[in-house]
C-alpha cells in the first residue's frame, strides 16, 4: 500500500485546483451532493484501474450529474444499510452508557468522571468506526463496481475480501482517519474556510486508497467483481472495436440531401 500516493495523485493533475474546488462543492450540496460524489468515486477508480500510470484523471464534472446521481445511489444505500443495522444499535448503546456515567456522576458530584467518559467514548467512536470499516469498505467496492444490490455476492465478495485484506483496510482507514483530523485541524487555522478544501481532498485520497485495496485484492488471487458495462446495443462488443464498414455502393437511403 501507498498511502502517501493516495494524497500525491490529486495534485499530480494540472488543473486540481479546480477539481478540488468542484468536489468541495459537491461536499457542500446537502444529500445530493454527496451522493453524486459517490457515483464519480467508482468512475475514477475503474479508470485508475485501467489507467494506473497515468496522471491526467478525470475531474468530477457537474455536466455528468445524472449519471454520476444514478451510479452514486447504490453505494449510498450500502451505507445507509450499513448505519441502520449497526452503527445504530452501537449508538445507542453509547447513549445509554453516557446517560448512565452522567447520572453517576451528578450522584457523586465529581465532573472529571463526565471528562473521562467523554474521552473514553471519542477514543471509542473513533475505534468502531475503523474496525466497521473493514467490512463496509468491501461492500461499498462490491455495490459501487457492480452499480446494484446483490446480496447474495456481495456477502461472499465482502467475505472473502476481509479474510485476504483486513489488516491492510484496518491500516488504511486509520491512517485516512489520522489524515482527516490532521487536514482539517490545518484547515480551520486556515479562516475555517480550509476546513471544506481539506475534506475534499481527503475524500478524493479515499477514493485512491479504495482502488489500491481492490487491485492488491486481486493481485492476492481475490475473484474479480464483474463490473456492469455501459449500454451498448450489442454487450459481446464492449471493449471492441466496431467492425470495418463493408465495401459495395453508396446507399442513397443515408446520402445526406
Amino acid at each position: 500500500m501507498r498511502y502517501m500516493r493516495s494524497f500525491q495523485y490529486i495534485f499530480d493533475h494540472k488543473d486540481w485546483p479546480m477539481h478540488v474546488l468542484m468536489v468541495t462543492i459537491g461536499l457542500i450540496i446537502p444529500v445530493i451532493g454527496p451522493i453524486v460524489l459517490l457515483g464519480y468515486s467508482f468512475e475514477l477508480i475503474e479508470w485508475l484501474l485501467a489507467n494506473p500510470d497515468r496522471k491526467d484523471y478525470p475531474k468530477f464534472d457537474f455536466n455528468r450529474f445524472t449519471e454520476n446521481l444514478k451510479r452514486g445511489v447504490w453505494p449510498f444505500l450500502t451505507q445507509l444499510l450499513v448505519s441502520v443495522v449497526i452503527s445504530l444499535p452501537v449508538s445507542l448503546f453509547a447513549a445509554f452508557f453516557m446517560f448512565v456515567i452522567v447520572a453517576a456522576a451528578h450522584a457523586a458530584d465529581s465532573p472529571a468522571l463526565v471528562v473521562l467518559a467523554q474521552l473514553f467514548m471519542f477514543v471509542f467512536s473513533l475505534a468502531f468506526g475503523v474496525v466497521i470499516s473493514v467490512v463496509t469498505t468491501p461492500a461499498i467496492i462490491h455495490t459501487g463496481l457492480t452499480q446494484k444490490l446483490d446480496f447474495n455476492a456481495m456477502f461472499g465478495f465482502v467475505k472473502d475480501f476481509v479474510k485476504r485484506m483486513w489488516k491492510e483496510t484496518f491500516i488504511a482507514m486509520a491512517f485516512l482517519i489520522v489524515a482527516a483530523m490532521v487536514l482539517t485541524t490545518l484547515g480551520f487555522c486556515a479562516f475555517c474556510v480550509g476546513m471544506y478544501f481539506a475534506a475534499a481532498i481527503v475524500y478524493l485520497a479515499k477514493d485512491h486508497l479504495f482502488y489500491q485495496l481492490y487491485a492488491m485484492y486481486l493481485q492476492r488471487g481475490g475473484v474479480a467483481i464483474h463490473r456492469q458495462p455501459k449500454a451498448e446495443p450489442d454487450e459481446s462488443l464492449i471493449g471492441e472495436a466496431p467492425p470495418p464498414p463493408t465495401s459495395g455502393p453508396p446507399d442513397d437511403r443515408i446520402r445526406p440531401a
